[in-house]
């Protein structure tokens, strides 16, 4: 539930209806001069064991060679791609959930790998309790050749494992330097 200002109450999230599609989850993926790590962070999101998904790529006025690794990609019929100016991330966030049509909506960037099952249990577990608006998960900090970093005392548990457990509540989140949400 979320609050829509004590005038009003409570809202669930469950009763908005604003023509999407039902079951469809949107992944947006904003990413500028990613050459080095895109074609992973598609292919991972392509390879989720959740397949009613679609993934929007916003091409943020990159640079180098990444507008030619997306546009491979062009032809899985999952997948948007928007190209625009720089806007940096919120701008190109925005783009992306705008041309969004799924009932669920999350994102990742351009040097992220997504586990195999993340779509499906985020989208489970929003399904499982409908009064909740927002899932979020635990994740490995990894370097650029794909291994785990640890020791890095970041919600590591246990310390020295390189797991990143994040707290219950959203409101610890943002206590640190790095905004996770």
């Amino acid at each position: 539930m979320f609050s829509i200002g004590k005038k009003y109450g409570k809202l669930s999230s469950a009763v908005i209806d604003s023509g999407y599609v039902k079951g469809l989850v949107s992944v947006v993926l904003p990413v500028y001069n990613g050459e080095d790590y895109i074609g992973e962070s598609i292919e991972s999101v392509l390879n989720q064991s959740y397949r009613q998904l679609e993934l929007i790529i916003v091409n943020d006025g990159s640079t180098d060679n990444t507008r030619g690794i997306i546009e491979s990609y062009r032809s899985d019929s999952r997948i948007k791609i928007i190209n625009q100016e720089n806007r940096k991330l919120p701008g190109a966030l925005n783009r992306g959930f705008e041309a969004a049509r799924g009932e669920f909506y999350t994102w990742t960037s351009a040097d992220n790998i997504m586990l195999e099952d993340c779509v499906e249990a985020m989208a489970e577990e929003l399904n499982r309790n409908m009064d909740i608006d927002m899932v979020y998960g635990n994740m490995y900090l990894i370097d650029s050749d794909g291994c785990r970093i640890t020791g890095h005392g970041w919600f590591e548990f246990p310390v020295g494992s390189g797991n990143v457990i994040l707290p219950d509540s959203t409101l610890l989140l943002n206590t640190v330097a790095n905004n996770t949400i």
